[in-house]
């Protein structure tokens, strides 16, 4: 519908004066209905929706009175109206996968600063925290990046790397046999143990939270400790032992783990890589699907983990530091072992010896009473 006050407004003034007045420039009052001049309203039927137009009816002396339209409009410049990809970065914020590249490339500059390659790998840390993108790091490439920089020269790098590599993999099938198609296990197995001289303390605790994430739930962690000539194995038996109390707590705990995981059949769904692992490691080794756990304690105990393990406990505490949470984390491991039949009968008479030393003051001490002490018991009874 026509704006009806605008046409009434623009009639108003366009309306001839007296041209025989005074000549004192007022105009006379318009006739109350002055010939030529009409409005016309048309209201819409019910239930439909009224129409507009421009189109109106002109006064026969108005010069626009032949071309019956209302005068132009002066038309606004055009905007651009274009969103840059900068805009949209800042609007939408960038996809996870240009971002994990980007850090990955500042983290892998060696002539960047080391600070700010640091932080790098805190963020891509905290973006493969999220399962899809610690599982797109292969389509990305960038597994054998990180990896490389487990090496590093600097030491900060090479420690936030094996954290990286640790929570990429944590709990994670996927994850985890990425981490040993690209070959991760030796490169994390070195650093704890190195060829020749020895790594930093923070480095190597570090490799162990890298490695007990591979291996945890691992359907194939016998397979994996037994590859290079039984090389986990034997770092599983050193590590038990280290003269580093925080590493040998650590590596404690991870054969605890290792323990309770041989008995505790896998029940989820597995991914197809993990499958096809499975299948072919079956072609090429003894171990067959189903058969893991059994292979895992026996292998344990055969390659002198438990053993290491033992020893180690029963140490003179006045040689060796006493660490409660060290010594917690072996019995429970060595005992659930024992309960599982691991053990040889010297191995579990000596356990039992270390048990029967601690009063039950010194086993509460240790963070194991009521029940768990119970079960402790009856596996060495």
């Amino acid at each position: 519908m026509a704006d009806l006050n605008s046409l009434l407004h623009w009639a108003i003034e366009n309306t001839p004066t007296d041209q025989g007045g005074s000549g004192s420039g007022t105009a006379a009052p318009a006739p109350a209905n002055p010939a030529g001049m009409q409005l016309t309203f048309k209201p819409a039927a019910p239930g439909q929706q009224p129409k507009t137009s421009t189109l109106a009816a002109f006064h026969p002396d108005d010069p626009q009175h032949d071309v019956g339209l209302a005068p132009p409009v002066a038309e606004e410049p055009k905007k651009d109206n274009k969103l840059s990809t900068e805009m949209l970065d800042l609007i939408m914020g960038k996809p996870d996968s240009v971002t994990m590249k980007e850090k990955m490339a500042i983290a892998s500059n060696t002539a960047a600063d080391v600070d700010e390659r640091v932080m790098a790998l805190d963020d891509f840390e905290m973006l493969i925290e999220l399962i899809d993108n610690a599982n797109n790091m292969p389509i990305l490439k960038l597994w054998q990046p990180l990896l490389e920089l487990i090496n590093d020269p600097n030491d900060q790098i090479a420690r936030h790397a094996l954290w990286v590599v640790g929570t990429a993999i944590q709990n994670n099938l996927k994850g985890q046999a990425a981490f040993f198609i690209f070959g991760g296990l030796p490169l994390v197995l070195d650093i704890l143990y190195p060829a020749t001289g020895s790594k930093p303390a923070g480095t190597r605790a570090k490799a162990v939270y890298a490695l007990s994430s591979a291996l945890k739930h691992w359907p194939l962690a016998t397979v994996a400790l037994g590859s290079q000539a039984n090389r986990g194995y034997s770092v599983l038996r050193q590590g038990v032992a280290d003269s580093d109390l925080v590493i040998r707590r650590k590596m404690c705990f991870m054969l605890g783990t290792l323990v309770n995981q041989a008995r505790d059949a896998f029940d989820g769904e597995m991914p197809n890589e993990v499958v096809n692992m499975i299948e072919e490691q079956a072609k090429v080794t003894d171990v067959k699907p189903g058969a893991e756990g059994e292979n895992l304690l026996l292998s344990l105990q055969l390659l002198g983990v438990f053993e290491a393990a033992i020893d180690a406990l029963a140490r003179d505490p006045r040689i060796d530091p006493v660490d409660s949470e060290y010594e917690e984390n072996a019995m429970r491991a060595l005992a659930r072992a024992a309960d599982f039949g691991a053990l040889n009968n010297e191995e579990k008479i000596q356990l039992k010896g270390v048990w029967n030393t601690w009063t039950p003051i010194g086993r509460e001490q240790r963070g194991i009473e009521g029940a768990d002490a119970e079960a402790i018991e009856k596996a060495l009874a």
